[in-house]
């Protein structure tokens, strides 16, 4: 997607409007393109962007706060984060609505700060309570800056001023305060408080996530629209194996269909988690075990897919990583184990067996390179002997070179 591109999530709440509104306006002060993305379940038919009543709604409020600027939009089924993370990588500016107190929905709602904690451009979250002419209409009321003490603070306020010179407004900063009990002022800043306080005669705040920001908090209770910087996703933290330091370069990676099978696992889990009885006494202590493990394999799911890189093969240079299929000795068999280094589960074909960089096997090999030797402690007790002999890229790799010699191996697990 080219630059010059503000991008909004538009879901069916009349709510995320407000989103629109304040998109649509941003867009037309920028001179920038607006693009609408509805982001919907898998499995339900392909939805024209012209037939879509949630998309119909957001081009009419668009049309009436900019008429003339240019407008685009679309219907995708897959996961909300993922979907809208990939269509703002290229773009200026990402606008999502936040969730209302009101929402029928019990789905425990990661979306925002999975979306955020991976944003590659700046993003605005804005009330859904906010009328969709307050959003839009320009205002005279400052911009607030929040400055926690840290090295974000100077990427904060270049962000903010270029907020302000576009807007022609003051510009205010705002310090973590010192929240106080009895009279005894304790050791613990709060910006969060300051920023609530300040922001109901603001009509922006910039600020970056931090230990003396509560951001579910601030999104939640926020009394105008909040803009966070771009984040970097975190890498994996480092392994030590046999007295070197190993880091991993990529993050989780899908291959297209476990990419696809990892959004209908989790659009089949939302489907049941809505469906399922709100009442937590209705469901007996069987019903809640299965209600935890599915709030937990949603979240799980959400983040694989917010920081999974389907489908993109690694550089071919020989290391360990995931999407690289790897031929290793085990112990002193001669016959070696050939698989995939990859999460997810059923990724490829039943001919090449998939090892988890989460399981033991998959942690001792990381970074390892043609000739290493590595060892790992399987969930037996024992302890096994790997011998890298090759690692090569899934798109590239023959499969009739070197076939697996049996099925899915106990070290694996």
């Amino acid at each position: 997607m080219a630059r010059g591109t503000v991008v909004v999530g538009v879901d069916p709440s009349l709510g995320v409007l407000a989103a629109v509104s304040w998109a649509a306006a941003e867009a037309a002060r920028r001179g920038a393109r607006l693009h609408l993305v509805e982001v919907r379940p898998t499995g339900g038919g392909t939805t024209d962007a012209h037939r879509s009543a949630p998309l119909r709604r957001a081009r009419a409020v668009a049309a009436a706060v900019a008429p003339g600027n240019p407008v685009s939009a679309e219907s995708i089924a897959g996961a909300i984060g993922p979907v809208l993370r990939a269509r703002a990588r290229d773009a200026d500016l990402l606008v999502i609505g936040s969730r209302r107190h009101t929402d029928p929905s019990t789905v425990p709602d990661g979306t925002t700060p999975l979306l955020l904690a991976g944003a590659v451009c700046p993003t605005v979250v804005v009330p859904s309570r906010w009328a969709g002419s307050w959003a839009s209409t320009p205002s005279a009321r400052p911009i607030v800056v929040g400055l926690a003490g840290t090295p974000q603070d100077p990427g904060v306020q270049t962000l903010a001023g270029q907020v302000v010179r576009r807007l022609g407004v003051e510009l205010v900063s705002v310090w973590p305060r010192r929240r106080r009990s009895r009279d005894r002022e304790d050791g613990d800043a709060d910006l969060t408080g300051a920023l609530l306080d300040v922001g109901r005669w603001a009509q922006l705040i910039v600020v970056s996530p931090s230990p003396v920001v509560h951001l579910d908090r601030l999104l939640r209770r926020s009394p105008c629209a909040v803009m966070l910087p771009p984040s970097v996703v975190a890498r994996p933290p480092s392994t030590t194996n046999g007295g070197s330091a190993v880091a991993s370069t990529r993050g989780a990676w899908l291959s297209p269909e476990g990419y696809e099978h990892a959004v209908a696992e989790l659009d089949r889990l939302l489907l049941t988690h809505r469906s399922s009885p709100r009442r937590l006494d209705d469901e007996g202590p069987d019903g809640l075990a299965l209600r935890e493990w599915r709030e937990r394999r949603i979240r799980d799911l959400q983040e694989l897919l917010l920081a999974g890189d389907a489908g993109r093969a690694p550089e071919d240079d020989g290391v360990a990583e995931p999407g690289m299929v790897l031929t290793v000795r085990l112990d002193d068999d001669p016959e070696p184990e050939v698989f995939l280094l990859a999460h997810g589960g059923p990724l490829v074909s039943a001919a090449l067996d998939v090892y988890s960089p989460d399981s033991p096997i998959g942690r001792a090999l990381l970074g390892a390179r043609p000739g290493d030797v590595r060892t790992a402690t399987v969930p037996s007790g024992a302890e096994v002997r790997l011998t890298v002999l090759s690692a090569t890229p899934l798109d590239r790799y023959a499969p009739e070179a070197t076939a697996p010699r049996r099925g899915h191996s106990p070290v694996s697990s």
